[in-house]
């Protein structure tokens, strides 16, 4: 039996508007295996990114969170002290995040941002730090490491600035690396090399990765089981296999009509009519169901429950639609 390398259950997140807090994530459970890439897709505002946030306590100030439990490598974080987490964070789990200009300092240079891990978490001397930024650096695929080292992020372009958040990432081989949209702000060559590069380190080295994206087509080539995520909460999870080619959902089903496909040429995307509610609209019910072109009146006073497909598919509907 493979091992999880992260369980999280029943992870709350509540985001306050005004003088209120509202749920922004509700229930969300999930594990991801050891050496395996576990994908969240959704749309904007579905609340991948807060869930990704949540489990290095990356959360901005005055949005908080709650859950049963958070396990990392059979260790419960929850229970850990201030100084235990900081072993973790950074080292054993890492991030990479989605807008790399933001993420970097902008007046530090390339070598002293991507060895900051190494000075907090080794006790690898000042030469040592050196040799590894530069392999490191060399391994994302950057070319005249020795410039680049010096550089400043408003010197390098877009994709570059990338491959640096993922050295930064990995240079302590971490246990879990968590790509919140790593490929969102790159143009279509880069976001290819920046999806091989997640493949290579989980081949190189068994990092297991939690990858978030809207990106349909980057979780199918990419990750072996997936979480769909609509407002707030995971609609269907399973298998890639599974939920691709026997969507239970309807809007798993809504996301998949709408990839551009080569038989699609010249005709109309399908769309998802409507809009995710805000994070104040009531979530009673099924959340979807104003956008569902199936949606009964059951849908819009009873919560559905968890409909089991296999022992690994699940959709939250009330009528999921199960091929035989």
């Amino acid at each position: 039996m493979e091992n999880n390398i992260l369980e999280v259950k029943k992870l709350d997140v509540y985001v306050p508007v005004g003088e209120k807090n509202y749920k922004a994530v509700h229930d969300v459970t999930f594990s991801v295996r050891e050496g395996e890439i576990f994908g969240i897709v959704g749309e904007s505002g579905c609340g991948k990114t807060l869930t990704a946030l949540s489990i290095p306590e990356l959360l901005s100030d005055g949005i908080f969170q709650s859950k049963d439990s958070l396990v990392f490598n059979n260790m419960d974080i929850h229970n850990l002290s201030t100084k235990e987490k900081r072993n973790i964070y950074g080292k054993d789990i890492s991030m990479i995040f989605q807008e790399p200009m933001t993420a970097l300092n902008p007046l530090v240079s390339i070598k002293k941002q991507v060895e900051e891990s190494l000075r907090l978490h080794t006790d690898m001397s000042k030469t040592q730090r050196y040799d590894r930024v530069r392999e490191c650096l060399q391994e994302v695929g950057i070319h005249n490491v020795d410039s680049v080292m010096e550089m400043y992020p408003h010197e390098l372009s877009g994709g570059m600035r990338q491959r640096v958040l993922i050295a930064s990432a990995v240079i302590c081989s971490p246990k879990l690396l968590i790509a919140d949209e790593p490929t969102t702000a790159l143009d279509v060559i880069n976001q290819n090399q920046v999806i091989n590069l997640i493949r290579k380190i989980n081949k190189t080295y068994g990092t297991a990765v939690l990858f978030i994206s809207h990106d349909l087509k980057a979780v199918s080539s990419l990750c072996s089981r997936m979480a769909v995520m609509y407002a707030g909460t995971f609609v269907e999870q399973g298998p890639v296999r599974d939920v691709f080619f026997n969507p239970c959902h309807e809007y798993t089903k809504g996301l998949l009509s709408s990839i551009p496909t080569a038989d699609k040429k010249g005709k109309k995307l399908e769309c998802i009519p409507g809009k995710v509610p805000s994070i104040n609209e009531s979530k009673e019910a099924c959340p979807f169901a104003p956008r569902c072109k199936k949606a009964v009146q059951l849908c819009y006073v009873n919560t559905p429950e968890k409909k089991i497909i296999s022992p690994e598919h699940y959709a939250l509907c009330h009528f999921p639609e199960i091929k035989e």
